[in-house]
This record gives structure tokens, sequence and C-alpha cells, in this order.
């Protein structure tokens, strides 16, 4: 429908018509959903950071979507795969730029951990990626190392003890490694960090 209709078929409609013909679009349709975002984060200063953290929860569910059914499945189409990742950048992108509390990153965080914690996506060096972006501070990259230390993953385990190192816990750092050696390089790596504290 073109605007010159729209605007004749409207005409009559006070505000709270208008505002629940375009709650009742927006439900339905993710793409009327970025208008009203857009326009948001444009023209409406007040409510701009919550137009940003709705924005950043669709881009995860969306993101989310695709990759669980690729976990379950083993992979998917290639034009998924690239909305994914579109998203999952978009996401980092939001979280490095506005001030997004922790408790809202933390939630998607889990869910982007569990899904990295499954591992058959093909999204696990993207999603650790994006995860690690989501940790701002020392507590916050301690949280993420924490879970990866649960997790299955031998290699997550090595990336959570580099984690702790990053943020100079070098007893959990040496803690990580030491439940987790598996090859020649793993000890040796032990070895010349207890070489180089002694």
């Amino acid at each position: 429908m073109d605007k010159k209709t729209v605007d004749k078929m409207l005409e009559s409609a006070d505000r709270k018509d208008l505002i629940e013909i375009i709650s009742k679009i927006s439900k339905g349709n993710y793409k009327a959903e970025e208008v009203i975002i857009d326009w948001c984060k444009r023209n409406n200063k007040k409510y701009q950071k919550k137009a940003i953290e709705i924005e950043l929860d669709k881009f995860w569910k969306r993101a989310g979507t695709i990759i669980s059914e690729f976990n379950q499945y083993g992979g998917g189409p290639d034009s998924e795969d690239e909305q994914a990742c579109d998203n999952l950048w978009k996401m980092e992108k939001i979280v490095t730029t506005y001030d997004i509390s922790w408790e809202q990153r933390r939630e998607i965080l889990d869910g982007m951990l569990e899904e990295l914690n499954i591992g058959n996506s093909g999204f696990d060096d993207i999603l650790i990626e994006v995860s690690e972006a989501f940790c701002q501070n020392e507590e916050e990259t301690r949280y993420l190392a924490d879970v990866l230390t649960k997790g299955n993953s031998s290699y997550y385990k090595n990336y959570a003890a580099r984690l702790y190192q990053s943020i100079g816990d070098e007893d959990q750092f040496l803690e990580t490694k030491l439940n987790n050696l598996q090859y020649a390089s793993d000890y040796l790596e032990v070895a010349r960090f207890i070489s180089a504290s002694g």
C-alpha cells in the first residue's frame, strides 16, 4: 500500500488508534519493529537507550534461533549462516558502543555460551569473540572464564585459562591449566609458567 492510500484510509484515526495499529503491525513483522526502533533511536532521546536494548534482544533472538537449529542439525543454509553472523556482529557493535547493563548482557551471554557448549553449529569462533566483547571488566571476564571451565571443551577450558591470565589471576590460570593437561604443549606451558613464577 502506498503512502497516499494509507493517508486516506487512516485520515480519521486519532493518536491512540494509530499507536494501536502500529503496535499490531510490529508484533508480527520484524521489519516494522526495525522501523520503529530506528525512528526512536534518531528522534526520541528519552527512549533511545530502551530502543537500543530492544534492538540488542531482537538481534540475539534472530541469531540464537538460527544457531540453535544449526546445533541441532550440524549446519544449515548459507543464507541463514550469513544472517546469524550479521546479527552477532551487530550485537558486538551495540555492546561496545552503548552502555548496556551487565544484567542484560549476561542474559544474552548465557544464551550464547549455551549454544557454544553444544558445539555443533559451526558458529563457535564468532560466538566466543562476541562473548568476550560482552565482558567489559575483570569481574565480567572472570564470569566468562568460570562458565567456560565448566563446559565440555578442552579448547575453551584453555581459553578460560588465558582469560584468567589476562585479568591477572595467575592462581586460577595455573589451576585451570593443571586440570586440563592433554597435550605436550600443555605440560610445557605449565612448566614454563612455574619456572618463570618460581
